[in-house]
Formats: C-alpha cells, sequence, structure tokens
C-alpha cells in the first residue's frame, strides 16, 4: 500500500501503471485525508468524491485489460475552480456564478483527464477588491490554507 502523504505524482503514475498499487486506492486515501483535514483547513470549494472513485475504476480497468492508462494514471490532482469541468458545479468561488454547472470541459481538465489524472476536487479562488478610489487591492476571501493546502494534504 502507498503512502500518499510523501509521494510524488511521478511515483503514483509508475505505480498505478506498473499495478504496484490501485488507482482505487490511493483516491480513497486522498479522498480520506482531505474528509479529516479540509474541515480545518478550508482548502476546497467542492469534493467530487464519486467521480474521482469511477475515474480510478476506469484507470484499474484500462491497466487491466492492458490497455494504456495514460501518463498521470491514477495521480490525483485539485482544480482552481476556474477551469470548467463538465457536469460539475463550477463558481471560481463566487456567488456570482453559484450553481452554474458547465456543459463542456475545459482544454486543461479534458487533457489532463485523458492522461489518467484523477479529478478530485476544486479548490479556492482569491477574491480580491479595488476601493472606490482605485487606489489598492485588498485580499478579502482566501480559503484558509488554499496556497498551502496542496502540501498539508
Amino acid at each position: 500500500m502507498i503512502d500518499v502523504r510523501g509521494a510524488t505524482a511521478v511515483a503514483i503514475a509508475d505505480g498505478v501503471r506498473a499495478g504496484k498499487w490501485l488507482a482505487r486506492d490511493v483516491a480513497e486515501q486522498y479522498l480520506d485525508r482531505i474528509a479529516r483535514l479540509d474541515g480545518a483547513l478550508g482548502c476546497y470549494l467542492l469534493v467530487d468524491a464519486e467521480g474521482a472513485r469511477r475515474r480510478a475504476d476506469a484507470v484499474d480497468a484500462a491497466r487491466k485489460a492492458g490497455r494504456d492508462p495514460g501518463a498521470l494514471a491514477g495521480v490525483p490532482l485539485g482544480f482552481k475552480d476556474i477551469f470548467c469541468t463538465r457536469g460539475i458545479e463550477t463558481t471560481c468561488a463566487s456567488k456570482v456564478l453559484r450553481g452554474f454547472v458547465p456543459p463542456y470541459e475545459s482544454t486543461v481538465t479534458a487533457r489532463l483527464g485523458a492522461a489518467g489524472v484523477e479529478h478530485e476536487v476544486h479548490s479556492g479562488v482569491s477574491v480580491y477588491f479595488r476601493d472606490p478610489d482605485g487606489a489598492r487591492i485588498e485580499l478579502i476571501a482566501d480559503p484558509l490554507g488554499e496556497m498551502y493546502g496542496h502540501q498539508v494534504l
């Protein structure tokens, strides 16, 4: 069993592609850590646990059938909530976009998905405010850990 805490993306992909680890096991470890730690860290706006499991199972099935599961097979990855992901609410951390579920996939997420990446989460987006005189920009919202949470998890 892999210990995901110190594993690099290359180590995970190599291990999954070689059959040393199941992509589903890797996904479950990440999902478990997110469930345990994200309440305090606030890194993620949305966690697509079922989608991550489905994609991990597809990677495992491809490898078992002798097909190439992709260069990044089994690598869990969280995307900034600025990349449209078909069927998953994408808000750019804005109340204005709440409820927007794109009917299309962004180029970034489509290409990474084709390479075997397991898209699990949408991470926060910093929101900035310009005061009325335009003199300064202040950070008014930044989910705790957004910049560093991926290193903690």
